[in-house]
């Protein structure tokens, strides 16, 4: 996954387990995605620097990826805080990171570092997390303006699609299986 989108999954997890509802929430769902990205993070903190062919990247990449996960974790708080925002947020984040994972896949013009996997599983999280939000806005709760959100999660949905697609075309153009880890 691109560093900013880990980052950005870290933040927004954080912020919804425990801040964003007035408790903290160690054992909620948003806790377990927190937990889950922080263990991405992690995995970025200790082998990004192989994503690096300069040698000065590599020596400083623990430092760019402590940096770009304050930053934006500081700027997140801040703008959830500033506008008093629990959901506007969330679809920023999505807006901001779905083109990233095509950015990464045509600079490396490699499937290398990639995942077919993941590029699914956000394709169909996606898809499936818009229902609840349906299902809120039937009910009352978490008002946000629906075609907001809808032409957000089609845009985010068509790019899943687009990275899956040159997932897809890249790894048979190298002879790669479409199903093994690279």
């Amino acid at each position: 996954m691109p560093l900013t989108v880990v980052c950005l999954n870290v933040s927004l997890e954080f912020y919804r387990a425990f801040i964003g509802y007035g408790s903290i929430r160690p054992l909620s769902p948003e806790a377990f995605c927190f937990y889950v990205n922080f263990g991405n993070l992690v995995a970025c903190f200790l082998y990004f620097q192989n994503d690096f062919d300069w040698p000065i990247l590599k020596k400083h990449a623990k430092l760019k990826v402590s940096c770009l996960t304050i930053t934006i974790l500081v700027l997140f708080l801040s703008l959830t805080e500033a506008f008093d925002d629990k959901v506007l947020s969330a679809t920023l984040t999505t807006v901001i990171y779905s083109p990233l994972f095509i950015v990464m896949i045509l600079r490396r013009n490699s499937v290398k570092g990639q995942s077919l996997y993941i590029g699914l599983l956000i394709l169909i999280g996606d898809t499936v997390g818009y229902f609840p939000w349906l299902y809120t806005q039937n009910i009352g709760n978490d008002k946000i303006n629906m075609s907001w959100y809808s032409v957000c999660i089609a845009f985010c949905i068509l790019l899943h699609i687009a990275y899956v697609v040159i997932y897809i075309k890249i790894a048979k153009r190298d002879g790669v299986s479409l199903w093994k880890q690279c």
